[in-house]
């Protein structure tokens, strides 16, 4: 990671989220953008870390960044466009990141430290504004996230109970079923019945008219 204070870009800040309708020319502003650095971050280089404190606001002007859980080869939970913002909710917490975040290919990122970004909502009230609609966005994708991730382990949780061919609970919610259904016997003093059933001659009818013919046996019967 390389880092340096150069001319600005005018045009490209402020077209920026967090500078949008900001006098970026203002005198205020560019003396605390001064103080501020641009780093080139190379490919696999780790950003923000849950493993370590985070006073800095990451602005992505070029490249891409990956937000993880953990390692480098798991599944992004999100990409981070030219443009976007990371590290933000870290400062107002004042808590080390939530997910890592790796660079995915070269980078250039502006650098505003946590009392620079403060400084700078004093000078502009607008900043504040556009800082609280960046957070904003980010809980609104987190809730999404959140709502993905229960239908998903619902899902998970529906498939380890039941038989995918014939909708019938499986085995192993039937050792679930059967230590409850005894314990629900034994305390409230009721008898327990259990029925088996077979289907007669299933092999033979398996072996001559094939597999997709049982499996239809085997719903049916389900039914």
């Amino acid at each position: 990671m390389k880092s340096k204070t150069t001319g600005h870009d005018i045009l490209l800040l402020s077209r920026l989220q967090l500078f949008r309708n900001v006098d970026v020319e203002s005198t205020a502003f560019l003396d605390l953008l001064n103080l501020c650095e641009y780093r080139t971050l190379t490919a696999d280089e780790i950003i923000l870390s849950t493993e370590a404190g985070n006073n800095y606001l990451f602005i992505l002007l070029k490249g891409r960044l990956a937000i993880q859980l953990n390692g480098k080869n798991e599944f992004p939970l999100a990409i981070v466009e030219p443009g976007e913002c990371i590290g933000e909710m870290s400062i107002i917490d004042s808590r080390a990141p939530s997910a890592q975040v790796r660079v995915c290919e070269d980078s250039t990122v502006l650098a505003i430290n946590q009392d620079i970004l403060w400084r700078m909502v004093s000078v502009s009230h607008e900043i504040a504004r556009n800082l609280l609609y960046i957070m904003a966005e980010r809980v609104h994708y987190s809730n999404l996230v959140i709502a993905d991730s229960l239908e998903m382990q619902r899902k998970y949780e529906y498939f380890a109970t039941m038989d995918a061919l014939t909708n019938l609970h499986n085995r192993g919610w039937l050792d679930d079923a059967f230590d409850r259904e005894i314990n629900r016997s034994e305390r409230d003093q009721l008898p327990l019945a259990l029925i088996m059933m077979d289907v007669d001659n299933f092999k033979q009818y398996n072996d001559n008219y094939g597999h997709r013919a049982g499996d239809q046996v085997l719903v049916t019967v389900a039914e």
